[in-house]
């Protein structure tokens, strides 16, 4: 296996390995507009970003700038996607039964999709980029058997923790 892209997120900044892509930011939706701007930047569906939490769009975010990163190499139809995040949605359920209680259920993001499984950041990510093959989620430390056992040409990997967030995209040896 080899990395043939791979994008990391911080609190202010974000970056991508092989093409050495760099941004400074002052919030996700400005990362956004820098990232979607670039002329290499792939297809995708944005339509979910506004009403996501965090971690969610930092998922969509870093998985964009990981395809960006991987060039012509970058293959949605062929690529599998793994994701973990030690506390699931934890923080994106705080953020919504907040809204919910300043604001009520029809106003704010009361009237939204609640976000309680710990996968939706991976599966925003997906549908933002036209991923179509295997997903998992996965809690604790067996990443490496999770990668072995998917039968993908590429794998592309979202690990969210704490205030970073990396995705790399992995190429196996398996055939499309």
């Amino acid at each position: 296996m080899s990395i043939i892209g791979q994008a990391t997120i911080t609190a202010t900044t974000a970056s991508a390995l092989q093409s050495g892509l760099a941004f400074a930011f002052t919030d996700l939706s400005d990362l956004r507009d820098q990232i979607t701007s670039r002329p290499e930047c792939p297809s995708c569906d944005l339509s979910d970003f506004r009403r996501a939490g965090p971690n969610v769009k930092r998922a969509i975010l870093v998985a964009i700038l990981a395809a960006i990163d991987c060039g012509p190499q970058w293959r949605p139809d062929a690529t599998a996607l793994l994701g973990w995040n030690g506390e699931g949605c934890a923080a994106e359920n705080a953020l919504f039964w907040q809204d919910y209680v300043a604001n009520g259920r029809t106003q704010g993001r009361g009237a939204l999709f609640v976000p309680t499984l710990c996968s939706i950041p991976l599966c925003e990510a997906a549908i933002t980029l036209g991923i179509h093959g295997p997903a998992a989620y996965l809690h604790g430390p067996d990443l490496a058997d999770a990668i072995a056992a998917r039968h993908a040409p590429f794998i592309m990997t979202i690990t969210i923790a704490d205030s970073q967030t990396t995705a790399t995209v992995l190429e196996t040896s398996h055939e499309a």
